[in-house]
């Protein structure tokens, strides 16, 4: 699953449909293809930004990764830790808390890495690293 196909591919396909639109009336309007016409463009927009926000494509994409993550920590008997993605746009950081050592942070990081849908992996405050016996 990549969060491209999964969840996007609505707008992608609008937004083909929408430029083939716009470049057709367009052309037949100005009556070279030469003329750019900014409607399509806007309009494409219009319908990515509708489709993230209201149309609850980014909500989808981030309760499926924070279950993935949860499945994964729990396979991995791992149930103090807990992963939320980022708020952030477009960055889809999941963010680990929870008890820890260093080893098990490096793995978690790694494994959780490989998650569909998830682009980097961090801790939320890692834990301080012990100099010695």
């Amino acid at each position: 699953m990549t969060a491209v196909w999964h969840y996007y591919w609505p707008v992608l396909v609008a937004a083909v449909i929408v430029g083939l639109v716009a470049g057709t009336a367009g052309y037949r309007k100005a009556g070279n293809i030469r003329r750019f016409s900014p409607h399509g463009a806007v309009a494409a927009l219009a319908i990515a930004l509708a489709w993230h926000g209201p149309g609850g494509a980014a909500e989808r994409l981030k309760t499926a990764v924070e279950r993935s993550a949860r499945v994964t920590l729990d396979n991995y008997e791992m149930p103090q830790v807990t992963a939320r993605l980022e708020a952030g746009p477009l960055t889809r950081t999941l963010v680990l808390s929870g008890p820890a050592d260093d080893f098990q942070q490096r793995e978690l990081i790694r494994i959780l890495d490989l998650l569909p849908g998830v682009g980097a992996v961090r801790w939320d405050r890692p834990v301080a690293r012990s100099k010695g016996l």
